[in-house]
């Protein structure tokens, strides 16, 4: 396989690709866009170039041309993972990079689109094992025969070697007192594919030299109770999964990770959910080591035990998500993280070892319960680097509190709006030289008295807003609502932002205990009815560089 000359459009520059490395190239009006990962990076690069796609697909000798929504575009066939006739037509699923595979509805026959194939294209229809529910026999099933498939999934795997592809046809299934790992077997599940797992041993574990799982299955371990139903352990491993859902009654985590070994890709298309009920057990835990990255996607993450939606502490349980000494990055991209069910937390202990490596999040965090107490809040911070995009809602206590007693604490809100009905959207406590970026909304509910509240030491710590963005608005319902409430006596810098109080009943922008000390770099407004726009006791140190409106 060599390399493909093209010129950028952007520069006129010519450069070479690596043909093993391009996902897909296409014509794109007068021209050729490429797409392929960039061989330092890691990542998938799209550029335009200014020969016809048609001419750079000659110059290649591994790329196959397909009909996608009317348009020719040109695949990588060392890239395909599985091919299956849909209404007649062909879908096809291929790898994009180490982690991610995307699936094509195309316009061509199954049959036409294995023709089009490189003779020794992997996928191609052609998996290694096959496995029915309805018609395989586990006595005749045979390696590398389609019309003899085996019945269960733990025959299938234990007769797969290394570089195989076991397909498993629509059904119900179990996991035959096995786990499905095993190294450098990869795994595809047609739609209708549901495993459940019959021991309390995880159906995905971890294998020195890792394995990828495509397609559609569904896993569970319905009212049995595990630790764990995926679970990942190993230094040397990369391991991707993709399927339509995990539903875990696991008592421990439904996922686990204690090492990422050289990367862990979690994805289901539907949900990710934690249903047990009697032991606090998290939906998703991360902590050890490893060096690569732990990515989890999913529109859904769910755990019905009721208990924190973000911690950065060691033994938290009833989590979304939990990141106990965790020294990898985290991802987790969803729409709604949530843990809505009532429930006692007098056998929750809380750790105090902090994770050190760095947490993205993206999605919404919903309470449906808490209380003002630090393991109440929808996200609670105790340690390492965390950066949230999007908005956390709580019925009582705090949207985000923060609460370190001694490793680093950062964190960033990139946007969204923080709300709590019931208690603050964001309160700190004993955080010591540490950095908040607040760039979002912010508002306190009914009967709290301020938006931001600070407590304990936090001696050198900073607080940076978002120029114009809201801090502290529109508590409607309160008495003496207060943006921000410093009653610590500790300094506490506010840059940036603008704080605003509109209540019923008197409204400050900033009210300071004796002995505090503040100093505000920004705008502070109230209602011009209202009381003062600051309230300083005395004794207090306080410092202010923009006028004050009222």
């Amino acid at each position: 396989m060599g390399l493909i000359t093209a010129t950028l459009i952007s520069s006129g520059a010519t450069f070479n690709v690596d043909e093993s490395n391009i996902s897909k190239l296409y014509q794109k009006g007068s021209v050729s866009v490429i797409e392929y990962l960039d061989a330092e990076t890691g990542y998938k690069v799209v550029s335009e170039a200014s020969e016809a796609a048609a001419d750079l697909f000659s110059q290649a000798s591994r790329l196959f041309s397909t009909t996608l929504n009317g348009t020719t575009i040109y695949l990588n066939a060392d890239r395909i993972v599985r091919t299956e006739s849909v209404n007649g037509l062909a879908r096809l699923s291929y790898r994009v990079d180490g982690d991610t595979v995307e699936t094509l509805q195309l316009g061509v026959s199954e049959a036409d689109l294995i023709n089009s194939l490189p003779s020794d294209a992997p996928g191609g229809g052609a998996a290694a094992e096959y496995v029915s529910a309805s018609s395989g026999d586990d006595g005749t099933g045979t390696r590398g025969d389609s019309s003899l498939p085996f019945a269960t999934l733990g025959a299938a795997r234990d007769a797969a070697i290394p570089g195989d592809l076991i397909s498993v046809a629509a059904g119900a299934y179990n996991t035959n007192n096995a786990n499905l790992g095993k190294n450098q077997v990869d795994w595809f599940f047609a739609n209708g594919a549901e495993v459940v797992a019959e021991t309390t041993a995880p159906i995905w574990n971890d294998v020195p030299q890792g394995y990828c799982v495509y397609g559609y299955g569904e896993f569970n371990n319905g009212l049995l109770q595990s630790p764990y139903l995926v679970y990942f352990n190993q230094s040397s491993s990369k391991i991707s999964i993709q399927c339509r859902s995990i539903r875990g009654n696991c008592t421990l985590a439904t996922v686990w990770v204690t090492n990422s070994g050289y990367g862990k890709y979690v994805e289901a298309y539907t949900d990710i959910q934690n249903t047990e009920t009697g032991n606090f057990g998290r939906l998703l835990y991360f902590q050890g080591g490893g060096t690569g990255k732990v990515t989890v996607k999913s529109p859904l993450l769910q755990n019905t035990v009721q208990s924190l939606g973000f911690t950065g502490s060691t033994a938290e349980q009833g989590t979304v998500i939990t990141c106990a000494g965790n020294s990898y990055d985290v991802d987790v991209f969803s729409e709604t993280m949530t843990n809505p069910t009532v429930a006692s937390l007098s056998a929750i202990y809380y750790g105090r070892t902090a994770a050190t490596g760095k947490t993205y999040v993206e999605g919404d965090f919903i309470k449906s319960f808490s209380s003002y107490q630090f393991y109440y809040a929808a996200i609670s911070h105790q340690g390492g680097e965390f950066e949230h995009k999007g908005n956390a809602t709580v019925v009582n206590g705090s949207a985000y509190y923060a609460s370190n007693l001694g490793a680093v604490n950062k964190f960033k809100h990139i946007s969204g709006l923080y709300q709590s009905d019931v208690g603050n959207a964001i309160r700190l406590h004993d955080t010591l030289a540490r950095t908040y970026q607040f760039d979002g909304e912010y508002e306190s509910g009914a009967t709290q008295t301020y938006t931001l509240g600070i407590s304990g030491n936090i001696t050198g710590s900073r607080v940076d807003m978002g120029l114009a963005r809201p801090f502290g608005i529109n508590n409607l319902a309160t008495t003496n609502g207060v943006g921000i409430r410093n009653t610590t006596a500790y300094v506490l810098h506010i840059h940036n932002g603008f704080i605003f109080v509109n209540d019923t009943a008197g409204g400050e922008a900033i009210d300071t205990n004796a002995a505090d000390n503040v100093f505000v770099k920004g705008s502070l407004s109230a209602n011009v009815d209202k009381n003062a726009s600051v309230t300083i006791l005395p004794a207090a140190k306080f410092a202010f560089d923009n006028a004050i409106t009222y």
